[in-house]
Parts: C-alpha cells; sequence; structure tokens
C-alpha cells in the first residue's frame, strides 16, 4: 500500500518525495480490512478509502467513534443507490469486526516501531554498537 500511495500523484496518492510518517499516518486513516486468505486488501474498498480520505468523506475526528462515521455513509449509501447489493456495500464500506487484520493495524505498529527506533536512549545504542559488552 505504501510503495502504491508514493507512486500515485495527489490528491489521491501521495508522490514520490512524501515522507514515509505521512503516508503510514494516512493508511492508519483509511484502515480497510486485509484478506484473510491472500493478505490483500480488495480493490473496491481500497479506491473508495483512497476517496474518502482524500475528500473527507464521513472521516471520524479523534472524539468521534469511527464506527459511527462508517454506519452514517452506509445508510447514505443505501438510500441513494436502493438496489445495491449488500456484497458491494460491504466493499465499499467494510462493516467493523474487532478481531479482523487492518491495513491501520499494520501501519500503526509500524508507526510505533519507527517512533522506539529513532527514540532509543544513547545508553541502548552505544551498547549495541560495542557488541553487547559494557565495561
Amino acid at each position: 500500500m505504501f510503495e502504491m500511495l508514493k507512486h500515485m500523484s495527489p490528491p489521491l496518492g501521495l508522490g514520490e518525495k512524501c515522507p514515509a510518517r505521512v503516508a503510514y499516518k494516512l493508511l492508519v486513516r483509511m484502515n480497510m480490512p486485509i484478506s484473510n486468505e491472500d493478505m490483500t486488501v480488495h480493490f473496491t474498498s481500497t479506491l473508495m478509502a483512497l476517496i474518502r480520505t482524500a475528500l473527507e468523506i464521513k472521516l471520524a475526528p479523534a472524539s468521534t467513534k469511527k464506527h459511527q462515521c462508517d454506519a452514517e455513509l452506509r445508510k447514505e449509501i443505501s438510500l441513494v443507490w436502493a438496489n445495491l447489493p449488500q456484497k458491494t456495500l460491504d466493499l465499499l464500506v467494510p462493516p467493523h469486526k474487532s478481531n479482523e487484520m487492518t491495513v491501520g493495524k499494520v501501519y500503526a505498529a509500524l508507526m510505533i516501531f519507527d517512533f522506539y527506533k529513532q527514540n532509543k536512549s544513547p545508553k541502548d545504542q552505544i551498547h549495541q554498537a560495542t557488541g553487547g559488552l559494557s565495561q
């Protein structure tokens, strides 16, 4: 996902000069479900998430629950396209499943690891540079 966003130009993508941290934050906001069978994301879900984040359509601020915004968007899509099958609606706005692996969880973990690497104490860095031997 990160590489795809870097190859796409704004407004949907981020461009080649975008720092990884900015891309990770966007991917956390997009939060598409990852398929259990082959560890991929569905094209329709990805495209809808890109459009949604670029245009800021029903995105939850920190104080509001994301699931509530998703439910509102699902309801509005159902009103506009009354004959839309449930399977297609689930691809456009995936339903929330707490135990499901998502892109947001993966990139949040990468952000945590990146922050850890940057903020290791100097003592830990010296300890690793000397090969674990302390004097």
